[in-house]
């Protein structure tokens, strides 16, 4: 099992203008994760928090935004590798990584 938390920004139209998020937290943290739900979650968080991805612990994995037509808020959700992990697990991270495609090779 793997730990991960997973975090959430939300824009609106000014904060947009201002450079930084209007709301921001946690989802949810240290959620326990199977390898293929791990894999599943980084399929559905397509974007490297840098590029190109290596499968560092520290790098984290965000979703597409998610636009709300009725406010013109948007929500980006991302997860993260949770340190609180054994330090055996950080190779599952970058496995998993490979798995999902994100890392090439």
């Amino acid at each position: 099992m793997i730990l991960i938390h997973k975090t959430y920004e939300v824009y609106t139209q000014e904060s947009i203008e201002a450079g930084e998020s209007d709301d921001a937290g946690f989802v949810f943290e240290n959620e326990s994760l199977t390898f293929r739900e791990l894999v599943s979650a980084m399929q559905e968080h397509q974007n490297p928090s840098c590029y190109p991805a290596r499968g560092e612990a520290r790098e984290w994995l965000s979703s597409y935004p998610e636009e709300d037509f009725r406010t013109g808020d948007t929500r980006t959700e991302s997860i993260h590798y949770s340190m609180d992990n054994p330090e055996r697990n950080k190779k599952y991270w970058k496995k998993a990584m490979k798995v999902a495609g994100i890392i090439k090779s």
